[in-house]
């Protein structure tokens, strides 16, 4: 697991920064809708991922704006459900909202040295 952890950090120090989290922030959406996260035997590597950008001296400021950016653009979601008005579209971005709440919470919580300040 260490060593998936250095290769996406790695990764999104190396190139495009924005692309990794993306791509993170999309598979803890999809695990956070499809899975019960809590009950994962050996508890849930993406998790583990925003703790290591967390702790990363170059990563964490990065993932930090990079989350922040994304509360900030995204509507605040009424659940219409009751009117049938929910749509595939609104439901993936909902997860990723999700996952974007818990990627913030998880990096405040790993951050560690470089995290907290």
């Amino acid at each position: 697991r260490q060593e998936v952890l250095n290769a996406i950090s790695c990764l999104a120090e190396n190139t495009n920064h924005v692309v990794v989290f993306d791509e993170v922030l999309s598979v803890a959406g999809k695990d956070i809708c499809t899975k019960d996260i809590p009950r994962i035997r050996g508890g849930w590597a993406i998790q583990d991922v925003f703790y290591a950008f967390s702790q990363h001296k170059e990563l964490a400021l990065l993932f930090l704006e990079y989350t922040l950016s994304i509360l900030h653009k995204e509507p605040v979601i009424i659940n219409s459900s009751e009117k049938g008005e929910s749509t595939s579209e609104s439901l993936a971005d909902d997860c990723i909202l999700q996952a974007t709440m818990f990627a913030l919470n998880a990096f405040m919580r790993g951050g560690g040295k470089i995290g907290k300040q």
